[in-house]
Order: C-alpha cells, then structure tokens, then sequence
C-alpha cells in the first residue's frame, strides 16, 4: 500500500507544473461562457416586462455562478 502512495505522489510531483495553467484556462472559460451567455440573453429581450425581469433574473443567476465558479477554483 505504501509503494502505491508514493507512486502516485511520484506522478502528482511531476504534472504539479500544469495545475495552474489549467485551473487558470477553466476559470477564463467559465468567466467567458457567464458573460457570453449574458450577452445572448440581454441581446434577446422581448418588449414584455414580466418576459424581461424573468431574463433578468436570468442575467444575474448566470453572472452570480459564474463568480462563485471561479472564487471556487481559485483555492
């Protein structure tokens, strides 16, 4: 048990280098999808008001995962 531990340490030690680099790509992603999926929506509006607080509302709960994504992965 203990030769597998260090085995798979042994494997962490050696792709620790491209952590960041992803964590950095998954985060521009999402933050790019949240504002691309806000645009789409905000562009589409209808003349209806209870159509548009409803996009609205939209809007925001994009927005408000998009930031808790990326604080997330920020640790």
């Amino acid at each position: 048990m203990t030769k597998g531990l260090h085995s798979a340490y042994a494997i962490y030690d050696r792709f620790k280098v491209l952590a960041p680099p992803a964590f950095a790509i998954t985060a521009a992603n999402d933050i790019l999808i949240a504002l691309s999926l806000s645009y789409f929506l905000h562009t589409h509006k209808s003349g209806i008001a209870r159509t548009n607080g409803i996009v609205n509302r939209l809007i925001i709960l994009t927005i408000n995962n998009g930031a808790l994504s990326r604080f997330i992965q920020s640790f």
